[in-house]
């Protein structure tokens, strides 16, 4: 219950989707040491998927792999933390996935680095008034690689 004349603002829920977003694609979402979306595009390469969808609010990923669960957690627990702050309640949010899309392979050069594969990455948060906010960003990738790439120094459970 909320004390008495505070209403719930919901339409915090446009800033966390932008936030999340630009969090997910960032070189600071890693999986284990390394870059987030080159691995999820990986996965998606390697099952011949298209599309793969991430469940923030079940803390799911289809298709289903468990190497994704610690970067699943931390953007889940974001949202709870953003709820709790913005005295929002954990059921005024019904609807949280984030959805990456492979793209036609497009083979371009980007400051002076060969990253060839386009990968659509949208949120979609519904809350339980039935508004939707979403935000849609492009990034290029490649696949995944050890060999050509600097693990990080974090630590990781």
């Amino acid at each position: 219950m909320l004390p008495k004349g505070k209403s719930i603002r919901r339409k915090n829920y446009k800033v966390l989707a932008n936030g999340i977003l630009s969090s997910f694609i960032s070189r600071n979402n890693d999986v284990h040491g390394y870059w987030g979306i080159g691995k999820l595009y990986s996965l998606s390469e390697s099952l011949s998927v298209e599309t793969i969808r991430i469940d923030l609010l079940t803390r799911t990923i289809s298709p289903e792999a468990d190497r994704f669960n610690s970067m699943i957690n931390h953007f889940a627990d974001g949202i709870t933390h953003f709820q709790n702050r913005h005295s929002l309640p954990s059921e005024s949010l019904v609807e949280a996935e984030i959805i990456v899309t492979s793209q036609e392979n497009q083979n371009i050069t980007i400051y002076d680095s060969d990253a060839p594969h386009l990968l659509k990455c949208k949120i979609v948060l519904v809350c339980d008034s039935g508004q939707r906010y979403s935000e849609e960003l492009g990034v290029r990738c490649r696949p995944h690689d050890p060999r050509r790439e600097l693990k990080s120094t974090r630590e990781y459970d």
